[in-house]
């Protein structure tokens, strides 16, 4: 059968309405990447076959000449539009880099310049002739070195998009192969008239038949968008929710393989891709959610789970569903969402910010069991802030509250990620330290209680804190056996002079639980007691603990034992607890106290010791208390010792209370004079108020020392 020319022009008009239907049709979705890229390839055809239509009317050489130029216009954009498109629709945007466009459009660039440039260099053409006929004119074409050049590249970028389609062909099921496969015959129908012209095997005389061919690839393109919904319905789309959902999303196969997982699970999980794609899920995947068993009989389930370890810890609902195709299983899907924040109020301190009671409870079975499993150790410590009630009913509940959440942080910050932190109760606080030792526990406990000595808090006092360590599952593999050793520890550490920290194995063998609580009850009562005392006025508040500090540096410069270090310690914190029997009218008095008042004053080492005698624990400090007022020249009081027959603690400790006294604001006088005063003022009571010998070493230690006396008056 002979076509004419008139059918030749026909189908290239039919081509060109399909075209613009084409264009109006992708108009509404070019706010997508993939949609501009399409909507630019169709205008490249656009191009293309109008150019044909304007070679095929007009008769002169010049013209058909010109019309061939524009043609390349879309020619050369055609073939870098297509291998994009294919690229964006498969999903592998990776690969369209700036760079790898621009690289891409080098060759279609330089053909451009080329062709608009063959009058100079015949690189694409090395001539034209014009055959005419009865009823119309082509032009013969010699094609030179770059035309070939050039057509092998197109090819290549037709062929490499043509590939990525078919990887889809081979891969998808449904709609998406069946939009591949559309896309497959639109690009085969224009590349197949393509070669048949190129080789002279056509219908139409000399003219090229390649937009012909267009008609079948915008009649397909047509298809794909009404039926199909191409642009609409997508892989790329698919893989883009997939990758963007915020829930964690696993899919395995019928052999429990991990065949595919989003960017979500990925994060959640802490993972990467090649870590596990490919890998037996109860392998690959950590903690309780790789534990979970994906049998083929589980349809549907749902269960709760944590991921992470410490303050990291995260809690997921975990959905389990069968994939079935044609009522055949082919695999599960597991989605993770995130609960941690809906978790956290059920779980979390509204002050502290740290987990609540409840949680450790729950935390340290899981504790004692990952242990067990594991054949591991872990430590377990109890916190307790000193004076926390007294300090309470000083500055009140609202100054409390900041306290305890700047300590809360304090903590976390104070701890590894792996660790958890607990509010117990009240002021206490309780932290396990997964894999830690006793020895490890103890230096652990240490920073924590120093950070916590050297805070800065908005009122102007030293807060410290008490704390009891143990061992699982040296001190009990129960929970309730752990706790009660670290809590014993903690009543230790009070009973020793708070601002310390007590290990369990420091309790001995032959000393129960119950006769260390026991034997710290009254105790507690005595120092909740002094505290009380100083509270009562605003200007000795403190004034007990950084005695007991200054102490405990004498101490520790003369070399003494640990059990004379404790003995000094308890002493400094109780010896002003006689003033619990002074008239506040006399403590708050503000300027000189007249005779009879000085007289009532002095009662209170005696007044002390009556209090403190009732306490067999306590015996060793009652010298120090009763007799730290006496002078080195003995003209002090209660009992005019002098020299040497003062108790050894109380000239100690008559030296702390004075450097405290002189560097503090009293009600009865306002002077805080600093440390450089303070020394020089000691050094001249020295040999009549103070041993001189001690004096001397306590002010060569505060001479070194680095810490001024406001930072020893706020952190003490």
């Amino acid at each position: 059968m002979e076509f004419t020319d008139q059918y030749y022009l026909l189908l290239l008009v039919t081509s060109l309405c399909i075209e613009l239907l084409l264009i109006i049709m992708v108009w509404r979705h070019c706010r997508r990447p993939i949609a501009l890229t399409f909507l630019v390839m169709i205008i490249s055809t656009l191009i293309w076959t109008l150019s044909a239509v304007g070679e095929h009317l007009t008769p002169q050489l010049g013209n058909k000449i010109l019309w061939i130029k524009i043609s390349y216009l879309g020619i050369s954009v055609l073939p870098v539009t297509w291998l994009v498109f294919t690229l964006q629709f498969s999903d592998k945007n990776r690969w369209l880099t700036k760079r790898n466009i621009i690289l891409l459009s080098v060759i279609p660039f330089i053909t451009l310049v080329l062709v608009w440039t063959d009058d100079i260099f015949h690189l694409m053409w090395e001539g034209f002739q014009l055959s005419t006929t009865a009823n119309t004119a082509t032009v013969i074409i010699s094609h030179n070195i770059w035309f070939w050049l050039c057509i092998a590249y197109f090819y290549l970028l037709i062929s490499l998009g043509s590939l990525c389609l078919l990887g889809l062909v081979l891969k998808k099921r449904g709609i998406y192969r069946k939009q591949a496969i559309i896309m497959l015959l639109a690009v085969f129908a224009p590349w197949l008239t393509n070669v048949l012209y190129l080789t002279d095997f056509t219908f139409f005389s000399n003219n090229n038949v390649t937009p012909l061919s267009f008609v079948v690839t915008g009649t397909a393109f047509y298809w794909g968008m009404s039926r199909l919904y191409l642009l609409d319905i997508m892989p790329v789309a698919r893989e883009a929710v997939f990758k963007s959902m915020k829930d964690g999303v696993i899919i395995t196969d019928t052999q429990n393989l991990i065949i595919d997982i989003n960017t979500s699970a990925l994060l959640m999980l802490g993972l990467t891709k090649t870590d596990i794609t490919g890998h037996n899920y109860n392998r690959a995947i950590p903690g309780q959610i790789g534990a979970i068993d994906l049998k083929p009989d589980i349809r549907e389930s749902h269960v709760v789970m944590t991921i992470g370890e410490g303050t990291q810890l995260r809690h997921y609902g975990v959905h389990i569903s069968a994939i079935m195709i044609d009522k055949h299983y082919s695999g599960h899907v597991i989605i993770l969402h995130d609960d941690t924040q809906v978790t956290s109020l059920a779980t979390t301190d509204g002050l502290t910010g740290l987990y609540n009671h409840r949680q450790f409870h729950k935390l340290l079975d899981q504790e004692i069991a990952r242990s067990s499993r594991f054949a591991n150790v872990f430590s377990l410590l109890m916190l307790d802030v000193d004076l926390f009630k007294s300090f309470n009913d000083t500055y009140g509940h609202l100054a409390g509250d900041n306290v305890l959440h700047e300590i809360g942080e304090c903590i976390n910050k104070s701890i590894r990620s792996i660790d958890f932190a607990f509010r117990y109760g009240g002021e206490e606080f309780a932290i396990i330290l997964p894999g830690t030792t006793l020895e490890d526990a103890y230096i652990a406990a240490e920073r924590i209680r120093n950070n916590i000595e050297h805070m800065r808090f908005l009122v102007n006092v030293s807060i410290t804190a008490s704390i009891g360590v143990a061992c699982w599952p040296a001190d009990g593999v129960e929970k309730e056996q752990v706790i009660a050793h670290a809590d014993a520890a903690l009543y230790m550490a009070k009973h020793m002079g708070r601002n310390r920290t007590c290990l369990s194995a420091e309790l001995g063998e032959s000393v129960t639980i119950s006769e260390i609580k026991q034997r710290t009850q009254n105790l507690g009562a005595v120092y909740a007691l002094a505290a009380a005392v100083e509270a009562k006025d605003i200007y000795t508040y403190g004034h007990s603990q950084k005695v007991a500090k200054y102490c405990i540096t004498i101490a520790q410069q003369l070399g003494l034992s640990v059990e004379k270090v404790n003995t000094l310690r308890s002493a400094a914190l109780l010896h002003d607890i006689g003033n619990i029997g002074i008239p506040d009218s006399i403590l708050g008095k503000k300027g000189s106290f007249t005779k009879k008042e000085w007289e009532i004053i002095k009662t209170h080492p005696v007044r002390g010791i009556k209090i403190i005698k009732q306490i067999d624990n306590l015996n060793d400090c009652l010298p120090a208390i009763l007799h730290h007022h006496e002078r080195y020249d003995g003209t002090g009081y209660p009992s005019q010792l002098s020299g040497k027959d003062i108790p050894f603690e109380a000239r100690i400790l008559a030296i702390a209370d004075a450097y405290d006294a002189i560097t503090s604001p009293r009600s009865y006088h306002f002077l805080q004079r600093n440390k450089t005063a303070a020394i020089e003022e000691l050094r001249q009571c020295s040999g009549t108020q103070f041993d001189p010998e001690l004096v001397e070493v306590f002010c060569r230690v505060m001479e070194q020392s680095s810490h001024d006396v406001e930072e020893v008056k706020t952190n003490g």
